[in-house]
């Protein structure tokens, strides 16, 4: 099936005829193909909704450029027609950059939301870059360890 709106049209496919849905916004590359396992586990028990983006999959490559607030309108348009404000998303990666326009700029709230690695977020914090530094100085006391104790002591490391 196709959704259009303002002369952009994107492939999408529905499975499960459940009441509670899963929105499924997918990465840039993906089609609705990389989650069919995804797509088999929850199809019993949910509506699932999965998308192609524009030019890959069956969405159509269009002749202008679209940027970021455009792919985030042409989803809030599609939640909005449908009514699924009460959904759970699934976004990955460029899915992840839409889901967060749809949030803030948009200002909607979902019932939940899984993200997988989705692009723009950055995870660095002190605390990440102190822990990263302190376990490469202690891994780097294995060569100074007595042969018998390295194997504990990587173990330990490791566990850490």
């Amino acid at each position: 099936m196709f959704f259009n709106i303002n002369d952009i049209s994107i492939y999408y496919e529905v499975y499960g005829n459940s009441k509670k849905s899963i929105i499924i916004l997918p990465g840039w590359g993906d089609t609705r193909n990389t989650f069919n396992n995804i797509i088999n586990y929850f199809k019993d028990d949910y509506s699932i909704y999965i998308f192609d983006l524009l030019g890959f999959g069956k969405s159509n490559i269009i002749n202008k450029e679209i940027n970021i607030y455009e792919y985030a309108y042409l989803f809030y348009s599609f939640i909005k027609r449908y009514d699924l404000y009460d959904s759970i998303i699934i976004a990955h990666s460029f899915g992840g950059r839409i889901l967060s326009l749809l949030c803030g700029y948009y200002n909607l709230y979902f019932n939940k939301i899984i993200l997988i690695d989705v692009a723009g977020i950055n995870l660095f914090s002190f605390n990440r870059i102190f822990n990263k530094y302190l376990y490469k100085s202690l891994k780097l006391f294995r060569y100074i360890i007595p042969k018998h104790y390295k194997n504990k002591y990587i173990l330990w490391l490791f566990n850490k």
